[in-house]
């Protein structure tokens, strides 16, 4: 088939299928018709990939906006449809680095036909089960920035970025949300990062407890894995940069400050005061050590299940000397220790063994 008559024939095919795209990519076998990798199906079968610019940007289109712009977009439907997302995030992968076509996707977000209306549906998509991979599958596939360079950007969908930075809170706390969040925080720029930290550290108590957001909360307390080596922040980091992920990191402990051995004694929460403990050597911040160590606090954390974990970490991020000065000094002080000082003070003897 020469080339002038395949264009011919995507044309025709495209103006045929047109009106009712929406519902063939949400049929469980017209779904394939618009999918672009099926190994057992031949390439030529595949109209996405055969298409030309042109006739991509046609088919995008028509199935978004099959009553046109003031009608609203098919995106809601198509995102939490079981066999729609999985064949609309086909076509978003082979998209990949075009802009023309990720701003059609981008726009449909914004204006999209619902119920209720036409509205902006990232919030509902973010959270939404199957929604939320339409969302992060955007995020990682349109431009964005790289770590340096003058090319960072996220602007191509600046409208996600918007929507959870003004639900920052709420959406930490939401099981697919938090995973969009963190997802958002590692891609964009390190000022957009910090009005995301913001807001975290703003809520960090509140968030730390929580099943979900416990986790938001440690992604804001770790620093990119390359800049760490031996314990300590390199050179691969800039000043700035090294400035503010140390503001971020500080931020957080300021605001956990004085909740440390609360916060210890719960199952979530015990999992952000050991990042906190970390990160804390890293910056060479001893208050923490200060609060966890205090002979009250000793006993409160042996006392409890996740204390003990807590309180473990602790002394294996500290040196040996530390360590053996703690340890004497609580051996000194069995009053503390109260009624069931002999079951303590064993229990500690075995978290002092190991952490030395």
């Amino acid at each position: 088939m020469s080339e002038s008559v395949r264009v011919t024939v995507i044309d025709e095919i495209v103006k045929e299928v047109a009106p009712t795209g929406p519902k063939i990519i949400c049929d469980t076998f017209g779904n394939y018709f618009y999918q672009v990798e099926i190994p057992p199906i031949s390439d030529t079968q595949l109209l996405f990939k055969k298409a030309n610019a042109q006739q991509k940007q046609e088919l995008l289109r028509s199935l978004l906006w099959p009553k046109g712009a003031e009608g609203g977009s098919t995106i809601f439907e198509i995102s939490v449809n079981k066999t729609g997302t999985f064949a609309f995030q086909n076509i978003i992968d082979f998209m990949a680095g075009d802009r023309a076509l990720g701003e059609l996707i981008v726009r449909a977000l914004e204006r999209s036909a619902t119920s209720e209306g036409v509205m902006n549906v990232i919030l509902r998509l973010i959270r939404e089960n199957k929604g939320t991979h339409i969302i992060q599958r955007i995020m990682k596939t349109f431009p964005r920035c790289g770590r340096r360079g003058a090319v960072r950007r996220s602007d191509q969908w600046e409208s996600v970025y918007a929507v959870l930075l003004a639900n920052c809170h709420a959406i930490a706390m939401d099981r697919n949300g938090s995973m969009v969040l963190r997802l958002c925080y590692d891609l964009v720029a390190v000022d957009k990062k910090a009005a995301i930290a913001r807001d975290i550290i703003a809520h960090a108590h509140d968030l730390a407890v929580d099943p979900v957001g416990n986790y938001v909360v440690q992604h804001v307390l770790s620093v990119p894995e390359e800049w760490v080596r031996c314990g300590e922040v390199t050179a691969s980091a800039t000043e700035a940069e090294a400035a503010i992920y140390r503001g971020f990191i500080e931020g957080v402990l300021g605001q956990l400050a004085g909740h440390y051995v609360e916060l210890s004694k719960q199952k979530y929460s015990s999992n952000v005061v050991e990042k906190s403990i970390v990160n804390s050597k890293l910056l060479g911040s001893p208050s923490i050590f200060e609060e966890l160590l205090e002979p009250g606090a000793i006993v409160q954390l042996l006392e409890n299940h996740f204390g003990t974990y807590v309180l473990q970490k602790t002394l294996q991020t500290m040196s040996r000397e530390e360590v053996k000065r703690v340890d004497a000094e609580v051996r000194g002080n069995r009053v503390a220790m109260g009624n069931h000082g002999g079951n303590l003070l064993n229990k500690w003897k075995q978290i002092v063994s190991k952490a030395i």
